[in-house]
């Protein structure tokens, strides 16, 4: 089986993902083995499955009633609040959430590979056929793609690229969603949590997030790029070109052209 493989995989994660050769998922299939075709629970050692080995307990041989034709049939009737267990007993490759590390794991057993999280006992409903959706469902205060870069263990993720609220304290208005360490000025540094509030573009993040402040000057300061227009100094009684002489107030007025803004 192949990660790449995984429904939702983000096309730039996966593609990181082959260039360092992290593609490969444990194996959890077990080779076919020829049985009696007698399936019957395990209640002597607690397994959690049926088993086809011709050792069914006394009591069971002499009543047929106890025994079916099918794993899926035995597994269905006497384990049927975890059937997923009973019929992976090597696990069943899906995902389920580790709520300790807050990551989503493969249920398969931990010596298969590092993303293995041991054999799930779980019902059907807390396994997924892929990260994402693992941690959509059962982490969701987790940032959804964040979670499923930490549960793939890649250093692939760079952030969604989306724009974020940034620090008050700061010049910025709004930051991107990425690593500052990748030289990016623009970054905010990555969100790992779900409650922030991400926009496709600086300008609807300004708009949203900092209504009081002129969307343009916002956005140029948001996106570290130059702003064309001008604004009043009231010290100097002179108007600046924000492009030359970038204001510090950002709740200030900004005019397209000197003169209208002279005759402020």
């Amino acid at each position: 089986t192949n990660i790449l493989l995984t429904p939702g995989l983000d096309a730039s994660l996966a593609t990181c993902m082959s260039v360092w050769g992290m593609t490969e998922e444990p194996v959890t299939a077990v080779s076919a083995q020829l049985g009696t075709g007698r399936f019957y629970p395990d209640w002597i050692y607690g397994s959690g499955t049926c088993l086809e080995d011709g050792n069914e307990p006394i009591f069971m041989m002499n009543n047929p009633s106890w025994i079916l034709g099918s794993l899926e049939e035995c597994c269905t009737r006497y384990y049927s609040w975890n059937t997923n267990k009973c019929m992976n007993s090597n696990g069943s490759g899906l995902w389920y959430a580790d709520q300790l590390n807050e990551v989503c794991v493969i249920d398969c057993d931990e010596s298969s590979g590092s993303i293995c999280g041991g054999i799930a006992d779980l019902s059907p409903d807390k396994l997924f056929a892929d990260p994402k959706s693992c941690c959509e469902s059962q982490l969701a205060w987790r940032l959804a793609e964040f979670c499923e870069a930490e549960s793939l263990q890649t250093g692939c993720y760079g952030g969604t690229g989306l724009y974020y609220r940034g620090d008050s304290t700061t010049a910025v208005p709004c930051v991107k969603d990425c690593d500052p360490a990748s030289g990016d000025q623009t970054c905010g540094g990555i969100v790992e949590e779900s409650w922030v509030t991400l926009y496709e573009t600086a300008e609807d993040c300004c708009a949203y997030e900092y209504s009081s402040i002129d969307n343009e000057l916002c956005t140029a300061r948001s996106t570290n790029s130059a702003l064309r227009r001008y604004w009043p100094d009231k010290t100097t009684a002179k108007c600046h070109d924000d492009s030359v002489v970038p204001t510090e107030d950002l709740t200030i007025a900004i005019y397209g052209s000197i003169e209208d803004c002279c005759l402020y």
